[in-house]
C-alpha cells in the first residue's frame, strides 16, 4: 500500500495531520496584527521576516469553537499550500512526522485510526472549500520607469518640515523619499559649508545640505530626517529636524514672489503660520550643482528593485498605510463642506464637497468604537481616486511618508474587508493597508 508523510498535531485535545508535501514552513507566532470585517476564523495577520501570512484559526474553522479565535502570540502556525495560495494554520501543539500507510482513495477528508485514537487529515480540498477569504499575494517587480503626474494642474502638493522652529515647504513633485538620518551610514566630504555629509541611501551616496547654516539658524539642533529630493535621475538629501504634514494648496492660496532669482519664492498659511515655498528653480539649480552622478555597471542595470510610496496615518490611535499613487488631495477638514447623507453604511460619515468634486467621507470611528476630534487641527480628511471615482476617508493625522520595496508588501485582494494588505517596515513592523476596493464597494453610487 503507497504510503504518506503526516505532520500531526494537536487542536482543543483532537488529533489531525496534514501531508508534508503541502507543508512550507512551520514558526512561533510573535505578533499579530488583527483584520476587521473578517470571518470569526481569520485571526489578523503575521510576519516573518519579509514574508507575511493570514493567520487562519482552525479551531473555529473546523467548528471545535466559537466566537473570536484565542490571542495566538505563542503559539505555532503551519504554513500550508492550497492551491499555489499561502495560508498559516493555528495548531495547539505539534506532535511529530510520521509515516502512515494511506487506505482508499483521497476524501475532502481522510480520517486513521491510531491505537483508538482517531486522526484527521486535513487536505488542501477541504481548506479550498472552507477557506472563504482570499491569501496575500505580494506585488510583482516592476522595471517600468515611475513617472509623477499631476492630477490636478491648479492644486500643488507640498511637505512642510522643521528647521529650528521654522517651517518650510517643498514641492513634492521633487521628492523621493524621506529617510531617518539614526538610519543611515554617514561619511564627510569637504565642499561649501552648505553640504553637510554624503549618506549611504540603498547603496547610493546621497550629499546632504544644511539649510540651517543658510538662513543662520541654530544648528545645535539634532535633525532628524532626510529629505530625498530627485530629478532626472539626480539627487540631493535637505536634514530637517521633522517632517510635519503634507498639504494640498490651490493656486489661488499661493502668494507668489515676482522676484525670479527668490529662493523662497511662494508662500501659504498653514495653521495660522506663513510658510515659505523653496523655488522649483532653485531646487534645480541644487540639483544641478550638488547632486552625484554614477554610471551604472551592467549588472546594475539588469538589477532595480521597485519600491512603493506610501502615507503613514493615525486613526484613533492605530497606524494605516496609504497609497501614495492613490491620493488625489490631502484637505484640512474644516476645509471642505461634509452633509449628513442618507445612507445606511455605518461607515459613512457624510457626503463632502470640495471645489467641484463630491466624495464619500468614509469613517472608522464605529470599527474602532472611538470618535475621531474633528476640531483638532491635525484631522484631515485623504481624497483617493481610481479610475475617476473620487472617495474620502477622515484620518486623525499624518505620521510619515515612507518608500517600502515590493518583498514586503502584501495584497488581501478582497472588497470585503477595510484592509487591503499590509507593509513590513524597516523595523519589522506590520502597517495595514486601507482598502480602496473597500470603500469603493461600500459606496451606494459613484460621484463625479
Amino acid at each position: 500500500m503507497p504510503k504518506i508523510n503526516l505532520l500531526e498535531f494537536k487542536i482543543k485535545d483532537n488529533l489531525f495531520g496534514i501531508r508534508t508535501e503541502y507543508i512550507k514552513t512551520i514558526f512561533d507566532i510573535e505578533k499579530i496584527k488583527p483584520l476587521v470585517l473578517m470571518p470569526d476564523y481569520v485571526a489578523g495577520i503575521t510576519s516573518v521576516g519579509k514574508q507575511a501570512y493570514l493567520l487562519i484559526c482552525l479551531e473555529n474553522l473546523l467548528g471545535l469553537s466559537e466566537g473570536k479565535c484565542e490571542d495566538p502570540v505563542g503559539k505555532t502556525a503551519i504554513v500550508v499550500n492550497v492551491y499555489g495560495k499561502l495560508y498559516a494554520l493555528i495548531v495547539d501543539e505539534i506532535l511529530k512526522i510520521e509515516e502512515i500507510e494511506k487506505k482508499g482513495a483521497d476524501d475532502i477528508v481522510n480520517f486513521y485510526n491510531k491505537q483508538g485514537v482517531v486522526l484527521e487529515e486535513i487536505t488542501p480540498e477541504f481548506l479550498k472549500l472552507k477557506i472563504k477569504v482570499p491569501a496575500l499575494k505580494y506585488e510583482k517587480i516592476k522595471t517600468e520607469e515611475k513617472t509623477k503626474t499631476s492630477k490636478d494642474t491648479s492644486y500643488k502638493t507640498f511637505l512642510i518640515f522643521e528647521l529650528d522652529d521654522n517651517y518650510f515647504a517643498l514641492n513634492t513633485d521633487y521628492i523621493r523619499k524621506v529617510e531617518y538620518l539614526e538610519n543611515l551610514k554617514k561619511s564627510i566630504t569637504a565642499e561649501d559649508e552648505l553640504v553637510e555629509g554624503v549618506f549611504l541611501v540603498k547603496n547610493s551616496p546621497v550629499k546632504a545640505l544644511n539649510f540651517k547654516k543658510l538662513f543662520k539658524l541654530d544648528t545645535d539642533e539634532k535633525e532628524e530626517s532626510l529629505i530625498i529630493l530627485e530629478k532626472d535621475k539626480k539627487d540631493f538629501g535637505i536634514k530637517a529636524d521633522s517632517v510635519l504634514d503634507i498639504l494640498s494648496v490651490a493656486e489661488t492660496e499661493l502668494n507668489k514672489s515676482e522676484n525670479p532669482k527668490a529662493i523662497l519664492k511662494d508662500f501659504f498659511v498653514y495653521k495660522d503660520t506663513i510658510i515659505p515655498v523653496f523655488s522649483d528653480k532653485y531646487l534645480e539649480e541644487l540639483l544641478e550643482k550638488y547632486a552625484l552622478t554614477r554610471e551604472k555597471t551592467e549588472e546594475e542595470k539588469k538589477i532595480k528593485i521597485d519600491e512603493k510610496d506610501f502615507l503613514i496615518v493615525d486613526i484613533l490611535g492605530e497606524t494605516f498605510a496609504i497609497p501614495m499613487e492613490k491620493i488625489a488631495e490631502v484637505l484640512e477638514y474644516e476645509d471642505i463642506h461634509i452633509t449628513t447623507y442618507p445612507s445606511e453604511s455605518e461607515y459613512i460619515k457624510g457626503l463632502g464637497a470640495f471645489r467641484d468634486k463630491s466624495f464619500f467621507v468614509f469613517t472608522l470611528e464605529n470599527i474602532l468604537n472611538k470618535e475621531i476630534d474633528t476640531s483638532n487641527e491635525d484631522t484631515k480628511v485623504i481624497v483617493l481616486e481610481e479610475n475617476g471615482v473620487y472617495t474620502s476617508i477622515l484620518i486623525s493625522e499624518i505620521k510619515d511618508i515612507i518608500s517600502i520595496p515590493l518583498d514586503r508588501i502584501s495584497q488581501l485582494e478582497t472588497e470585503e474587508s477595510i484592509i487591503g494588505g499590509i507593509v513590513i517596515d524597516k523595523n519589522g513592523e506590520i502597517i495595514n493597508i486601507i482598502n480602496l476596493r473597500w470603500m469603493l464597494g461600500h459606496k451606494e453610487n459613484k460621484n463625479d
